[in-house]
């Protein structure tokens, strides 16, 4: 019928025929549905309540309900003036707004009473595994008998009634969870919150507040001893991030703004915590990141020996990039670097390089220039000495040390002859017959006449051990050099003083070597950081004692006399006061040379400088012992230590002031106009990957730049700054 008359009819424009099917759906409408839909709907939503409170109901009475509403789109999309076309395209109005809506409406209310109920009753976290489960059933729910168009409204509503109006609940146990740990259930908190728009806005911002609060606490806890204490402090630093980063990858699944939470936390309070506070200064972060490099770089280090050095310089660098002042950060590593490789303390070339090239990579290659110029300056060093070897031995310059030799040897040999002590005196008679070979008759004569002499009487070996106690004689000189370009290290030179006899003769000869191959250059020679090892004649057994410059040349005092005021000494040394009263104090604490106005008790409880009197006499111990053969006195002195730290401190805002006035020119030459506060915008822009340069100082570099006629201001518009060419 559809197909033939009813076709027919509608052809001829009979408005008031429609198909059999929407007809009869018409008259179900009208008969069934109108009196009966609410009483039908209102059955339904009942027996959803009642599976809601976990009764088992038959599904299919509101299957065939659904259906039929469905259904009746059909009549409802066909008016007579309808197509086939658009019979067989029903519409959901009929479901929507008779079954649908009431349905949402139930659904509010039925969870709004449950969310009040449970959270009385039970934990957040017991209801927040409730609204998970209560999701799961609503999705059941409308794959079993439900229309799926009602999916996304449904679970938006749920959404809307158990987790966005519970926020404020829902963020106070997320702080408790932090608090507590519990990684998997804060993944579920995360897992619900993120389904309500912008609710995970609060949720970063309670776990950044968390990690930073966490950090600030750890290091306070560690403040006292982390003050100086590079690797405890850059280790709890890291304890933190760790910790911390697990929590993000387990919890949040790694998810951009969690990570981004992490990292400002992380900058917060490595910047400004109860250390940097405790030095008055935001920069002893950066100075004790590059100290904890140093400690892991030096020969001896235990992490060296224990961990995987690549993996510590990782995690260095983790902490590097949260840092502020990277500009301080290079000054203490590049003074640091120097040291090692002047002191040859580095564990490792390779391990060095590895660590330069993570910071070229992170801060560019202007960053690291001047430390990988340091290797090279190594390395050219290392040619040169060759190259003086070659001079001294061409130019017969090992001579000056062969007639110490010589004395030595003769020296030692009489002790040997008249105390017996030679092993053969044929050995004897060979190594002179060497000597004399390679050095002439001349030089071995007096070796020679000392067989003959054997037979000397007793006052004349009592005369010569007096004279090796009073002349503290010493062994051939082993000279080593390094020669550095002062552009690119940050040493500076120390005060002039007198070095000793046995010091300058070798001094000299390579100065005058140095300048005959480079003509117009001249060497500085920064005895701070020389060291050299001499040996007591005078005790048994023969101890060999590692020394800076400064010890070496007060030490070889007593080869001149036996005894010394300090005044004396001072004047005789000209080393700087309270550099020379460092020194001394030191070697009084080794008990190498003692002071009878100084009681033991003194030098062992804690020897200060300002003990040592101007009048005190110095003698050295004759009856010195020690466990150790070797024995180094070389321990850096602190106050030259913190000097140092000083220094850069003093130099860090000196040439912050130049990286300031070079960005502005910068920035001006390529604009060449531009307004005032757009200039201060661009210049921390710039440099905001180094340090925060602040507002007053950029003010005031643009004033000095003014003054020296690289800007000017506008005339007409103050706020304006022109470059000049």
């Amino acid at each position: 019928m559809n197909y033939h008359w009813v076709f027919r009819q509608q052809t001829q424009n009979r408005k008031d025929i429609v198909a059999v099917y929407v007809m009869a759906m018409e008259i179900w409408q009208l008969i069934f549905f109108n009196p009966l839909n609410r009483q039908v709907t209102l059955a339904c939503l009942q027996l959803i309540k009642a599976e809601r409170q976990n009764e088992v109901i038959n599904t299919r009475l509101i299957s065939g309900v659904i259906q039929s509403y469905v259904e009746l789109g059909f009549a409802e999309n066909s008016s007579p003036q309808s197509t086939n076309q658009q019979i067989t395209s029903p519409t959901l109005k009929i479901y929507k707004d008779f079954f649908e809506a009431p349905f949402l409406q139930d659904t509010e209310q039925f969870y709004r009473l449950e969310a009040a109920s449970f959270l009385v009753h039970n934990s957040v976290t017991e209801y927040l595994k409730k609204v998970a489960q209560r999701l799961d059933e609503e999705v059941h729910r409308v794959q079993s008998y439900l229309h799926p168009s009602t999916l996304a409204a449904l679970i938006k509503k749920v959404e809307e009634v158990l987790i966005r109006d519970q926020l404020e609940v829902i963020y106070t146990e997320a702080k408790a969870l932090l608090h507590n740990e519990k990684h998997s259930d804060l993944a579920l908190l995360y897992k619900l919150v993120s389904r309500v728009p912008n609710a995970t806005l609060e949720l970063k911002k309670i776990v950044e507040d968390h990690i930073r609060q966490m950090g600030i606490d750890a290091i306070e806890r560690v403040s006292s001893s982390a003050l100086n204490d590079p690797k405890l402090y850059v280790e709890t630093i890291l304890d933190i991030h760790t910790k911390f980063f697990k929590l993000v990858q387990e919890a949040f699944s790694s998810e951009q703004g969690f990570t981004a939470a992490l990292d400002k936390a992380c900058g917060k309070f490595i910047n400004n915590n109860a250390v940097t506070t405790a030095a008055g200064n935001t920069t002893k972060s950066p100075e004790l990141l590059a100290r904890y490099c140093d400690a892991l770089l030096r020969k001896g280090s235990k992490a060296v020996e224990e961990t995987d050095l690549e993996e510590k310089f990782n995690q260095i660098m983790v902490v590097f990039n949260y840092v502020e002042d990277k500009d301080v950060f290079q000054k203490f590593y590049g003074k640091l670097l120097a040291k090692r490789l002047v002191g040859q303390l580095s564990a490792s070339d390779d391990y060095e390089e590895s660590m330069i090239t993570k910071l070229k990579q992170a801060c560019g290659f202007e960053y690291t220039s001047k430390l990988q110029r340091m290797f090279q300056d190594i390395g050219v060093s290392k040619d040169l000495i060759d190259q003086y070897r070659t001079y001294c031995e061409k130019n017969k310059l090992d001579d000056i040390d062969k007639d110490v030799f010589q004395k030595f040897y003769g020296k030692l040999l009489a002790k040997r002859l008249v105390g017996q002590l030679s092993a053969s005196d044929d050995y004897e008679e060979s190594m002179i017959t060497k000597l004399k070979q390679a050095c002439g008759f001349e030089y071995t004569s007096k070796l020679q006449r000392m067989f003959q002499d054997i037979g000397v009487s007793k006052d004349l070996i009592d005369q010569y051990r007096t004279y090796c106690e009073k002349n503290k004689l010493d062994d051939i000189v082993d000279f080593s050099v390094m020669v550095l370009s002062s552009n690119s290290w940050p040493f500076s030179a120390p005060p002039n003083f007198v070095l000793s006899p046995e010091l300058k003769r070798t001094f000299d000869s390579f100065t005058n070597f140095y300048t005959q191959q480079h003509n117009g250059r001249k060497l500085t020679w920064l005895h701070q950081h020389s060291k050299g090892d001499i040996q007591t004649l005078y005790t048994k057994p023969k101890y060999i004692l590692h020394v800076s410059t400064y010890q070496m040349v007060v030490l070889l005092l007593f080869n001149k006399s036996a005894s010394w005021t300090v005044e004396r000494m001072q004047d005789e040394t000209q080393i700087k006061s309270d550099l020379f009263l460092q020194v001394l104090c030191g070697l009084l604490k080794s008990k190498l040379i003692i002071c009878p106005e100084i009681n033991d008790d003194e030098v062992e409880e804690e020897l200060k400088e300002t003990d040592i009197k101007m009048h005190h006499n110095i003698l050295v111990a004759e009856d010195f012992k020690s466990k150790k053969i070797k024995i180094n006195l070389n321990v850096p002195l602190k106050s030259v230590e913190q000097k140092d730290i000083e220094g850069l401190h003093r130099t860090i805002d000196e040439d912050r002031k130049m990286v300031i006035q070079a960005a502005i020119v910068r920035t001006m030459k390529a604009r060449q106009t531009l307004k005032h506060a757009l200039l201060m915008q661009e210049v921390i822009q710039q440099l905001s990957s180094r340090f925060k340069p602040k507002i007053p100082v950029i003010k005031k570099c643009i004033d000095i730049l003014i003054e020296k006629e690289y800007l000017e201001r506008q005339s007409n518009e103050k706020d304006v700054l022109r470059y000049l060419a």
